[in-house]
């Protein structure tokens, strides 16, 4: 993001702001600025939509923004020496009274499964949850459609987030559908 990219009043000046984007929201941030804070100096008067637009991020990724460790609108106006926090929707519950950020449906819940696991997907599904199980339990592919199509990826395999960079990702610890399914609810606050 360059200051060029947002609305400059040339009466007004610069401010220097730190900003930090938490999970998924940071993958379209150079790697020296992921998952930490970082700084950028911008034209004074800008507002925190101007900033998310100018980051080239989606305003309905975002479910929580804090300035000064205060919820956020996308119309307050930002200041010299602001701290910035941009959140990514959350899965696991409603934070619809804690944000400033216009309302809006959570995000609706969606799992991806590789074969070894379709008992836990037809039980999923017979509760009216979204599960795609592919005949494939490549675990390259499975991460893929995780990704592509906003999926949460379950799987029994250890180190598939990391292996795979995936921010959408359950390991179930349980071989039995039952069990796995208590796991799911239990860790998505499934109703």
């Amino acid at each position: 993001m360059h200051s060029k990219d947002l609305p400059y009043n040339p009466g007004l000046g610069f401010i220097s702001l730190t900003i930090r984007l938490y999970e998924e929201l940071n993958r379209l941030l150079p790697a020296a600025e992921q998952k930490r804070a970082f700084s950028r100096e911008l034209p004074s008067g800008v507002s925190l939509g101007s900033l998310i637009d100018a980051l080239g991020l989606d305003r309905n990724e975002i479910d929580l923004a804090l300035i000064n460790s205060r919820t956020a609108s996308f119309s307050d106006t930002l200041s010299h020496g602001d701290r910035i926090s941009l959140y990514p929707v959350f899965e696991s519950f409603d934070i619809r009274t804690a944000t400033a950020l216009p309302d809006r449906p959570l995000r609706l819940i969606r799992f991806v499964m590789g074969a070894e696991l379709s008992a836990l997907a037809g039980l999923l599904e017979g509760l009216g949850y979204d599960c795609l199980c592919p005949d494939s339990d490549s675990l390259e592919e499975l991460a893929r459609i995780s990704r592509e199509e906003k999926r949460i990826l379950l799987t029994r395999r250890q180190n598939a987030a990391e292996d795979f960079r995936l921010d959408h990702c359950f390991r179930l610890t349980s071989a039995n559908p039952d069990q796995q399914l208590s796991e799911v609810a239990d860790r998505f606050q499934l109703g």
